[in-house]
This record gives C-alpha cells, structure tokens and sequence, in this order.
C-alpha cells in the first residue's frame, strides 16, 4: 500500500473511532502515539495548524471555505518539511523511521484518522496523490446527542476538581471550561453534522473510486459484511478468524440508541424531513431499529 494512506474522515462521534478499533485489530498501522480519540498526534496537530491559518475550529469550520490558492501553497510547504523531517518519528515511532525512512516505504497497510480530514483532505491528496478516503457516517441525532453528553462530562469534571484542572491547564498553557459551546445546543450539534456531513459527499468529485461511504448502523447490523467490504477497498488481508475477534465488541443495540429517550424522538421528528436526513435515508430511522 506504498504512497496510499486510508484516511479515515466523518462527523465527530461518528464512528470514527470505532472503526480504527476495528482495522488496527486487521494489521492496519496508524500512527505510533495517538491521543484518546484513536487520532495519529502527528496529524492531528497538523489539522489542527491547518485549520488555525483560516481561524476555523472543528466545530465551526465555515471559515475553512475562504481558503485560496496562496494559502494552499504555503501550507503544502509546511505540511511537506513535515512529512519528510524528523517530526515524522511522532507518526513512525523509531524503530519504523529507522527501518523504513519515509511514511510512504511503510510496507503493511497504513493511515490516520481525524474528522478534521473531512476538510483537508484535498490538501492532503496533493502530499499523497493516491491516497484513500473512508468517510463513516452515522444518523444526526445519535450524533449531536453524543457530543452534548461529551460537554456535559466536560463541564461535570472541571466542577468536580476545578483546582487541579486549572492547574494541569496552566503547565499546558491554556485553560477552559469546556469543549464546545456550540455543541452543548442539540440543533447546532444537528447543524455541524449536515457541515461534515455534505462536505464529505462532495468529495466525490474530486476522489471518486478512492473514496468509499460507509453507514454507522449498516456495521452494527452486518459487521463481517461491511467491514469485509472496507478490506477490500484498502487492500486488507485478514482471515475470517481475526475479522470474527476485530468485530466481536459491536453491538448491534447501539443503532439509533436516541430511540429510547422520548425527547430525543421529539427533536428527531423535528428534522426527519431535513432534505440530508431523507437523503441518507435516516428519516425511516424507526423502521429499521
């Protein structure tokens, strides 16, 4: 898989995660150190500059749309010194930067994950032109509920043990009190999934065959199918004995979990006819649980 990373791109708390769980388990490598979100830290940081150079943020990335070429050619030089320095080792490891040299000469399949990728990726294809895309995606509820749970956690911590997470902040030069405002609203968390969501359909423009869409509950409801299809797209071998052990913590009872809470139907019934929703066919989201 020489000079085709799998980049791995979707909505936060999309499924994202779950899948890198998934192909790590198959012998796919992505990246040495990773933070909780199963996120390469080389990349991660590097999407993260990207979007600092627009004043974007994940969870408002309209900004990143008034990139222009100038600022494309700069970033590429940057994102390229990069990939070929010494900071590559934070994605390699020693052991890999010694035997292989450059990220490209890995010789097992390899990639990252970040649903920041969802907006660089076309920066990306032109530091890896043959690179594949694996878009996940999942219902919109399910999704802004996640991220507002995620606030919540955030917000009960730092109430909790306010003296030590100010000062834990301050050693990392930065202090805040929660992740995302926005998201803590459940119809703006609605609305950064159909940003994700639209512009990772409008990639196929520019990737067709090298990029492939794959629902969040279609894994849950057929795992050996779907992911076999994931492996085939990326070049993956693995006999049925380990694709059996990589899916067997799924749970098929995790499709469309906002079906248990009343006031989530609510705000589903709000959106159903949202033109996305039918698009992905999430309007019929009670049929299929």
């Amino acid at each position: 898989m020489k000079n085709r990373p799998l980049i791995i791109l979707g909505m936060h708390r999309a499924g994202t995660s779950m899948l890198v769980n998934i192909l790590e388990r198959l012998g796919v490598f992505f990246g040495k150190w990773m933070d909780i979100n199963s996120e390469s830290t080389f990349f991660l940081r590097m999407n993260e500059w990207i979007f600092e150079q627009t004043n974007a943020s994940w969870d408002n990335p309209y900004n990143f749309k008034f990139i222009n070429d100038d600022l494309k050619q700069n970033m590429l030089k940057v994102l390229r010194s990069h990939v070929k320095g010494l900071r590559r080792i934070e994605y390699m490891g020693v052991g890999r930067l010694l035997k292989y040299g450059h990220i490209t000469d890995i010789d097992r399949p390899w990639g990252w994950k970040d649903p920041r990728n969802t907006f660089t990726a076309d920066l990306w294809k032109m530091i890896f032109p043959e690179a594949l895309l694996l878009h996940v995606y999942r219902n919109p509820i399910d999704v802004a509920s996640s991220l507002r749970q995620r606030e919540q956690k955030i917000k009960e911590e730092y109430s909790r043990n306010w003296k030590k997470y100010i000062m834990e902040r301050m050693l990392m030069g930065k202090i805040w009190y929660q992740g995302s405002i926005r998201t803590q609203d459940i119809m703006e968390g609605i609305r950064l999934w159909e940003e994700y969501t639209n512009k990772a359909f409008s990639l196929d423009s520019d990737f067709g065959e090298r990029i492939v869409h794959i629902k969040f509950e279609d894994v849950l409801a057929e795992p050996e199918k779907n992911i076999t299809r994931i492996m085939n797209y990326a070049g993956i071998s693995a006999g049925p004995d380990l694709l059996r052990d990589a899916i067997a913590d799924l749970r098929y009872e995790n499709r469309y979990k906002f079906l248990n809470d009343e006031d989530l139907v609510a705000v589903f019934n709000k959106i159903r006819d949202k033109e996305l929703v039918v698009r992905l066919g999430y309007d019929k989201a009670c049929d299929e649980r």
